[in-house]
C-alpha cells in the first residue's frame, strides 16, 4: 500500500517535472524564434541602408567626376580664349 502511494506520488511529480519541463522548452524555443526574426529584420534593414548609402556614394562620384571634367573643360576655353 505504501509502495503504491510511493509510486504514484513518483509518477505524479514526474509528470508535473515533465509537463513543467516541455512549457519552459516551449517558452524559450519561442522567445528564440522572435529574437531571431528581430536580427533578421534588423539585418534585411542594415542591407537596405547599406545599399542606399553605396549608391549615394556613386552618385557622389559621379558628380565629382563630372564636376572636374566641367571645370576641366572650362580651364581649356578660359586659356583659349585669353
Amino acid at each position: 500500500m505504501i509502495a503504491n502511494k510511493v509510486a504514484q506520488a513518483e509518477a505524479e511529480l514526474e509528470s508535473r517535472w515533465t509537463e513543467k519541463a516541455e512549457k519552459m522548452v516551449a517558452q524559450t524555443e519561442e522567445k528564440w524564434k522572435r529574437r531571431f526574426q528581430e536580427v533578421s529584420d534588423e539585418k534585411e534593414e542594415t542591407v537596405k541602408k547599406l545599399a542606399e548609402l553605396q549608391e549615394k556614394v556613386r552618385t557622389a562620384y559621379s558628380l565629382r567626376e563630372a564636376s572636374c571634367t566641367i571645370f576641366i573643360e572650362l580651364c581649356f576655353l578660359f586659356i583659349l580664349v585669353t
